[in-house]
């Protein structure tokens, strides 16, 4: 992996972080402490887990559904 790639990845994974750190802080502020994680947000979990993987040359593990493909309905 490139010195570029490498900080790519590395700022995905904190970029990951920070949108659940925030959508939690709100939820919290709310008083909405459901359980169920939105659609979105399981997408945001699921690429900061690939990102995770790659740092740790585990790539052959990670994990992209065909459904990054598809828009939205949430």
């Amino acid at each position: 992996m490139s010195a570029n790639e490498q900080v790519f990845i590395t700022n995905t994974l904190r970029i990951c972080q920070d949108i659940k750190n925030r959508f939690y802080s709100e939820r919290v502020k709310i008083g909405d402490v459901s359980p169920e994680e939105p659609r979105r947000l399981s997408k945001v979990s699921l690429i900061a887990h690939n990102a995770e993987l790659i740092i740790q040359n585990n790539i052959t593990f990670s994990e992209w559904p065909r459904d990054f493909n598809k828009a939205d309905s949430d």
